[in-house]
Order: structure tokens, then sequence, then C-alpha cells
């Protein structure tokens, strides 16, 4: 499979998310490479409580809440979400089969300007939000790709979706205040 053509495809398709803070694009690839699913970050239109009050803030960025934690919080919803749910028209797996073999690419942009995303912050890898991981895991997703820019070459990362859960459930627990001392 041409990874960079579908994590590319991500990118490109990030751009019609109309979330004020950053845009997220998703695509469901099966093993043959036929791509089964698309998804962006996306505010539902015609709620004017979550367009006027709690997007146009951002009240998660408002309230200083760490990326990750509380989406409950969060207007929209995510892009790996969206690919999720799109999929379930097209990829009819066998009553109580639980086989994961898709795999998911996730690009991001700051507004279009971001051509190529880098998922590193203070070198830690930026992931998928506990809820997110979840469903995918519950939606027969393998993996995911990512990519970014090091020294100027595109890089490519796979996380099994195992690691993807365990990693965002254990990033959860260590941000949330819940379990601070």
């Amino acid at each position: 499979m041409d990874d960079k053509r579908f994590l590319e495809l991500a990118y490109d398709i990030s751009v019609f998310s109309n979330c004020h803070k950053i845009n997220f694009g998703a695509v469901i690839v099966d093993p043959n490479g036929e791509i089964l699913s698309e998804g962006v970050n996306y505010v539902p239109r015609g709620i004017k409580i979550i367009s006027e009050k709690i997007c146009n803030l951002c009240i998660r960025k408002e309230l200083g809440i760490t990326s990750g934690t509380q989406i409950e919080l969060c207007g929209a919803i995510h892009a790996e979400q969206m690919a999720c749910i799109n999929l379930k028209k097209k990829y009819k797996p066998k009553l109580g089969e639980n086989k994961k073999e898709l795999t998911l690419y996730l690009s991001m942009a700051y507004h279009g300007k971001q051509k190529y995303l880098k998922l590193e912050k203070d070198g830690k890898f930026l992931f998928p939000c506990s809820m997110c991981a979840r469903i995918m895991w519950f939606s027969h997703i393998k993996e995911i790709k990512f990519y970014t820019i090091k020294n100027g070459k595109i890089i490519i990362y796979t996380m099994p979706i195992g690691e993807v859960l365990s990693s965002s459930l254990f990033y959860v627990l260590k941000n949330s205040n819940s379990f601070k001392k």
C-alpha cells in the first residue's frame, strides 16, 4: 500500500474540518488498499450553543485543559470517530467476528497552513484520545499511521491499535486531576 498517498489524502480532507483550533483528517483503508471511509473533526452546524459559545471561544483552551483529556467538553466529533461511523456503511464483518485488519491514516493541519503532519510535542507523540482509541478498537482497526518531518525527510510511523489504546488511557490517567496527589 502507498502509505504516503493515504496520509496525503487524510491531510487533504482535513481542510473540510470546521474546528477553530486544529483540523484533522482520517482515512480508513482495507488490506487491499481500498478506501472504506473518511472523516474530519467537525462541529455540528445549526446548534447555536456549540458553534457560538463553545467553539468560537474554544472552552477547552480557555480552561487550560490538557489535550487528550476531558474530551466531553469539546463540541466537535473527532476525525477518527467520524471515519469509524462512516465505516459502518461499507464494512460489514460477520456478527461476532473481531478481526483487526484495517488501517487508519491520520493527518492534521493548522487551518490548512501545515502541509506535513508534525505529531511531536516536546519529543512526545500526540496520539488519538482514549475515546477514539476505544472506538477504533471496536471498528476492526489494526493500526494507525501518521507521519512527521525530521531533517527534511518524511517519516511514517505505525502504531498498533493496542498500543494506541493503552498509551491514550495512560496519558489520561497521568494528566487527570483526579489521580494527582
